[in-house]
């Protein structure tokens, strides 16, 4: 069994080096390594993830399984699908505070598989698969660490990301309540801020669509959205053209059973374009853009989901 262990000072809020390293969505545009990451599923605290990143000039996929503690400020993982060289692998994310800032923490546990030649290029032995593999570790997780310090030093996410919620308890069934979110092609009919949907693809699970809305100035703006459907309990979405002032906006409706029907509750996380806002708000502060947004995101999902409520009650 192989341990190691790579830690960083970071002069920053304790909340703010967790929620990078909790947001695993984005890792590609943190983290010089990573180069795609997804999450597969997601049930409370428990995540299955899909990463694919460069390893000493390799690049590679694996699957892993995360239980996140965010009271703790601690992710803990293990790989479900390892790398092709690894028996198992696992480790554990800590943030702990300190008299000024926080000490970031990542630590690995693995083994290399007992048969390895051929695997990967240069890789003939266990010997060499264990060389490869802490040179890797080493490296990816320097990188990663110093990039959390430089975006969190330099205050990268203060003004420009946020994330937030909206929620509702509606005297329904789950079923109902995922049917009228999941039915887009009915959202001008009962939306007031949609005006028309253009559905791109549609498999049951899986819908593209391009939605006109009403922008807070009373413009029309169309946006583009991927989502995926988990039935009756979850609709996961992200935005690969939002709007202009928005670099990055993505979500999900999470559909809960109580004993009086169902809590309904609307997740965001945006990131402000910056070149986007200045654009189409001048030389606005870019708290009062983010505080902006925030509300009228709020409002449109405020809206979604009274119209959906009134159905039923």
């Amino acid at each position: 069994m192989e341990v190691t262990m790579h830690s960083i000072e970071i002069d920053t809020e304790i909340e703010k080096v967790y929620n990078v390293c909790a947001n695993v969505l984005k890792w590609p545009e943190y983290f010089p390594p990573c180069k795609k990451a997804k999450i597969i599923t997601e049930n409370g605290n428990q995540q299955v993830i899909e990463i694919t990143a460069k390893s000493n000039e390799e690049e590679f996929t694996w699957q892993s399984e995360r239980i996140l503690y965010p009271k703790n400020y601690r992710i803990e993982f293990h790989q479900s699908t390892p790398g092709p060289l690894v028996k198992y692998m696992q480790g554990i994310w800590h943030v702990f505070k300190l008299n000024r800032g926080v000490l970031l923490s990542l630590q690995h546990t693995f083994e290399v598989k007992d048969n390895v030649e051929n695997l990967i290029n240069n890789v003939q032995n266990k010997e060499d698969a264990l060389q490869f593999m802490h040179k890797s570790i080493d490296s990816n997780t320097k990188q990663e660490l110093g990039a959390i310090k430089k975006l969190l030093e330099n205050d990268g996410l203060r003004n420009l990301e946020a994330k937030f919620t909206a929620e509702i308890d509606i005297h329904a069934t789950a079923e109902q309540v995922f049917n009228l979110l999941y039915n887009i092609k009915d959202w001008p009919n009962i939306l007031p801020h949609c005006e028309k949907i253009t559905v791109l693809y549609e498999d049951g699970c899986n819908q593209e669509f391009e939605m006109t809305v009403v922008n807070p100035e009373g413009k029309l703006e169309v946006m583009r959205s991927i989502r995926h459907g988990h039935a009756n309990t979850l609709i996961e979405y992200f935005q690969p053209s939002p709007p202009m002032v928005l670099k990055q906006h993505a979500g999900k409706w999470v559909i809960t059973n109580t004993e009086s029907g169902i809590h309904l509750e609307a997740w965001h996380s945006i990131t402000l374009c910056e070149d986007g806002v200045r654009n189409v708000w001048g030389e606005i502060e870019l708290e009062k853009a983010l505080h902006r947004v925030t509300q009228a995101i709020t409002k449109n999902s405020m809206a979604t989901m009274q119209t959906i409520k009134s159905y039923f009650n």
